[in-house]
């Protein structure tokens, strides 16, 4: 993802995988909203 790209239904925004530092899968997600980080609940529905 870009700063400012449109993000619709269905649209893939991360991969989740392994990593050598990391025992376990995760990813991280945020969401920023006139340059503050917002909670991103409100866009996983």
């Amino acid at each position: 993802m870009k700063a400012g790209q449109t993000v619709h239904s269905g649209d893939v925004i991360g991969v989740v995988g392994e990593c050598a530092s990391e025992p376990f899968l995760h990813l991280h997600f945020a969401v920023k909203k006139q340059g503050e980080y917002i909670h991103p609940q409100e866009f996983l529905k």
